[in-house]
C-alpha cells in the first residue's frame, strides 16, 4: 500500500524540482559552448567526407581508413550537414546533447538513491570535475560535439535499465551507443556482463565460449598483431593516453581518488548503489590490467586501439555523483572531523594546473587520516577537531585561489575560451555549490517572499546562461562561419584550389577541413589516426623528414611541431624554408597558408581576428602555390630557428 504524501515529502518534492532547475543553470553557466575544437575537428571531418568534401579521402587522417568505419556517426552527421552549416549543428548538437546527458544521468542517479539523496548526487555530477585519462585528456559531458555526446547518454540509460532488469530497453539503449561510439560503449558492456555474473554466476560461459569461436575467423586473429618498432615508437610520442606506463602522477593521482570515493561507497552503500560500486571496482581492475598487459607489455594493436582503460568515464561519474552522498552519510551521522575531511580530498580533486606535487602527499596523507580517524578519535579532543575544521576552511580558500588564477592565465585566445575575469570563479564547482545550497534552502523556507525572490534569481540567471553560453572567440566564429555555402563557392582567399589539392596550413585543421575543404598536409590533431592504421604510422614519418630542414651548423629544425617533439626547434616559416619544403615534396604538397608574408607572391590572403572581442586587431594569412617557388640554390641562407 502506498503511503499518502505528507507535507514533509511535498516539500522535500519541491526542494529537488528546485535544486535540479539551479543545477541546469549552474551547469550551463559553468560550462559554456567554445566551438569546434578538440575532438569535434575530427568529428567533423569524418562527416564532411560523406557528401559536403569526399575529397578528404586523400587526408592523412583518413586514407588508409580511421575509426569512423566502426560508426555510424559520421553518415548521420554527414547527411545532416547538407542542409544545416557546421557553425549551426553543432553549437545545438553540444546543447542537445549536453541536456541528454542531464537527463541520463538523472534517470540512472534515481534508479540508485532515493529522491532527497538523488538532487544531492548531481551536485557532485554536474559541478564536479568531469575530465579523466592522460592530462584529462577527455571528459564525460563535453563543452564540444562528438560521437561521445551521444553515446554517454545512452550508456547511462542502458545501465538504468539493467538496474531495472528491462533487458530489451538495455540491449536497444547500448546497441545504439555502440553504433554511434563503441569505443565509449565498450566499458559497459563489461559492467553489464559482471553484474549479470554477479547474479547467475552462469554468465560466465559466454565470454568463455565466444573466445575460442571468435578465434575462427581472420578479423578476430588479427586481435594478435602487434606494433613493430617503429610503428611503436610513433605512437608514443603521437598517442601517450593510451598507455598507462605514459601516464603521470596527477593522471594516476585522479584514478586512486575515485577508487576510494567507489570503494567507500561499496562498503556502506546498499542494494543497487553497492552492488553497481562493486561491479565498477573489479571492471575498471580487470581493464586496467588487460590495457597495461596487452598494450604496454605485449604492444598488440587492437588491444591498444580499445582503450580499455575508458570504463575510467564511468568510474569517474560514479564517483563524483556518489561523492555528496558520502558527505550526506558523514553529516547525517554528525561524523563531523570524517566529513570535513572528505570535503578536503574531495577540493583536491579539482584540477589545477602546475599546482606543487607535494598536494598529491597531502591528499594521500588526509585520506589515510580518514580511514584511521575512529581509532584517531579516541585519544584527540575537541581543540583538534576544530583545527581540523578550520583548516580546512583555509585551504578550500587557498585551493580556489590557485584554481581562479590558473583559469585567468589560461583565458581566450590560448585555449579558445573567451570569459572575463568576473566568470573565472564559475569555472570552480565550490561557489556555484554554495550558491544553490543557498538557493535550495531559500526555497525550503515558508515565506513567500523568499520563493518569489529565488524565481525572479532563476529568471535573470536563466537569461544570463542563454546569453553568454556561446563563448567562442571571434576567431572561432569566423572560421566556423567561413564554410562555403554549395560547391560553386569560393574560399576566403579568392581562389579555388583543386580538389585534391594537399594543403600546409600549420595548426589550423579545422580551417583546412571546414572552410578550404582540402587535405591537409600535416598538423598535430591528424596523429590520433595512426593508433590503428601503419599506413598512416609510415606517411606521417615520411612527411615529417619532408618538413625537417637543417640550419648551417648541422641541427635540424622542423616547419610544424607536433607531439613528442619535446626539446627540438622549430623554424620560422621563411623564404627558405618554403622554397626547401616545397621542393623536397615534389609534388605532393600543393599549398601553404601562412600567417607572413614571404618574397614570392601570394595569390590570395583572408583577415581573422584574433582578439576576444569584434574591432580588436587580427592575422593575416597568405596563400602561396608551392609551384611558384623555385628550389633554393646550394649556399642559400638557411631558414631562421626558434630556440
Amino acid at each position: 500500500m502506498l503511503k499518502p504524501t505528507t507535507l514533509d515529502d511535498a516539500s522535500r518534492d519541491q526542494r529537488g524540482r528546485a535544486a535540479l532547475t539551479l543545477l541546469a543553470i549552474a551547469f550551463l553557466l559553468a560550462k559554456p559552448y567554445t566551438g569546434i575544437r578538440h575532438d569535434s575537428t575530427l568529428y567533423l571531418g569524418q562527416a564532411l567526407i560523406q557528401q559536403v568534401a569526399p575529397q578528404l579521402r586523400q587526408d592523412l587522417f583518413f586514407f588508409a581508413g580511421s575509426q569512423a568505419q566502426y560508426t555510424v556517426f559520421p553518415w548521420l552527421i554527414g547527411r545532416v550537414l547538407e542542409f544545416i552549416p557546421a557553425s549551426t549543428l553543432f553549437l545545438v548538437a553540444t546543447l542537445i546533447g549536453r541536456l541528454l546527458f542531464l537527463t541520463a544521468s538523472w534517470v540512472l542517479v534515481r534508479r540508485l538513491l532515493p529522491l532527497k539523496l538523488a538532487w544531492m548526487a548531481m551536485f557532485g555530477l554536474l559541478l564536479m570535475p568531469t575530465s579523466y585519462g592522460r592530462n584529462g585528456v577527455l571528459a564525460y559531458g563535453e563543452l564540444f560535439f562528438t560521437g561521445r555526446t551521444l553515446a554517454e547518454p545512452l550508456v547511462l540509460l542502458a545501465m538504468a535499465a539493467m538496474i531495472e532488469q528491462r533487458w530489451v530497453a538495455m540491449v536497444c539503449s547500448w546497441s545504439l551507443a555502440a553504433l554511434i561510439h563503441p569505443l565509449q560503449a565498450f566499458p559497459a558492456l563489461l559492467v553489464i556482463g559482471l553484474w549479470l555474473t554477479a547474479s547467475d554466476r552462469r554468465w560466465l560461459i559466454a565470454p568463455i565460449t565466444a573466445v575460442p569461436a571468435g578465434l575462427l575467423f581472420p578479423p578476430i586473429r588479427a586481435l594478435f598483431s602487434q606494433y613493430d618498432t617503429l610503428w611503436w615508437d610513433t605512437v608514443i610520442q603521437s598517442n601517450p593516453m593510451v598507455l598507462l606506463m605514459e601516464w603521470s602522477a596527477d593522471d594516476l593521482f585522479r584514478v586512486s581518488t575515485d577508487l576510494f570515493f567507489v570503494c567507500l561507497v561499496g562498503r556502506h552503500g546498499k542494494d543497487a548503489l553497492k552492488k553497481l560500486a562493486t561491479v565498477l571496482l573489479v571492471g575498471a581492475t580487470l581493464s586496467f590490467f588487460a590495457t597495461f598487459l596487452l598494450g604496454d607489455l605485449l604492444r598488440m594493436v587492437w588491444p591498444t586501439g580499445m582503450q580499455f582503460w575508458r570504463i575510467e568515464w564511468l568510474l569517474h561519474w560514479f564517483a563524483m555523483a556518489s561523492l555528496p552522498w558520502l558527505l550526506h552519510c558523514h553529516y547525517d551521522r554528525k561524523e563531523w572531523p570524517r566529513f570535513w575531511l572528505l570535503v578536503l580530498v574531495a577540493l583536491l580533486t579539482v584540477p589545477v594546473l602546475n599546482m606543487p606535487a607535494g598536494l598529491y602527499g597531502v591528499t594521500l596523507a588526509l585520506i589515510g587520516l580518514y580511514v584511521a580517524w575512529p581509532q584517531l578519535t579516541l585519544r584527540l579532543g575537541n581543540s583538534a577537531r576544530r583545527l581540523l575544521i578550520g583548516t580546512a576552511i583555509l585551504m578550500s580558500a587557498v585551493l580556489y585561489g590557485a584554481f581562479a588564477e590558473q583559469m585567468h592565465r589560461l583565458r581566450c585566445p590560448a585555449v579558445n575560451l573567451c570569459l572575463a575575469p568576473e566568470d573565472v570563479a564559475l569555472w570552480h564547482p565550490l561557489p556555484i555549490a554554495v550558491l544553490t545550497c543557498i538557493g535550495v534552502l531559500a526555497w525550503g523556507r515558508s515565506i513567500p517572499a523568499a520563493r518569489y525572490g529565488l524565481l525572479l534569481v532563476l529568471l535573470l540567471a536563466s537569461g544570463l546562461a542563454a546569453a553568454t553560453w556561446d563563448a567562442r572567440s571571434e576567431r572561432s566564429k569566423a572560421i566556423e562561419n567561413a564554410q562555403p555555402r554549395d560547391a560553386a563557392s569560393t574560399s576566403p582567399f579568392g581562389i579555388e584550389l583543386e580538389p585534391h589539392a594537399q594543403v600546409l596550413w600549420p595548426d589550423e585543421l579545422l580551417a583546412t577541413w571546414l572552410v578550404l575543404q582540402r587535405p591537409a598536409f600535416l598538423t598535430d590533431q591528424q596523429l590520433s589516426g595512426l593508433l590503428f592504421n601503419r599506413g598512416t604510422s609510415d606517411k606521417v614519418n615520411a612527411r615529417k623528414e619532408l618538413l625537417r630542414v637543417t640550419d648551417p651548423r648541422g641541427r635540424s629544425c622542423s616547419l610544424v611541431y607536433l607531439r613528442g617533439q619535446e626539446g627540438g626547434r622549430q623554424c620560422q616559416f621563411d623564404q627558405h624554408a618554403v622554397e626547401s619544403v616545397c621542393a623536397a615534396a615534389k609534388g605532393t604538397l600543393d599549398y601553404v597558408v601562412l600567417p607572413q608574408k614571404l618574397s614570392t607572391p601570394a595569390i590570395g590572403s583572408w583577415e581573422l581576428p584574433s582578439g576576444l572581442t569584434t574591432g580588436s586587431s587580427g592575422t593575416s594569412y597568405s596563400l602561396y602555390r608551392c609551384s611558384d617557388f623555385t628550389a633554393p640554390e646550394p649556399g642559400a641562407a638557411a631558414p631562421r630557428v626558434q630556440g
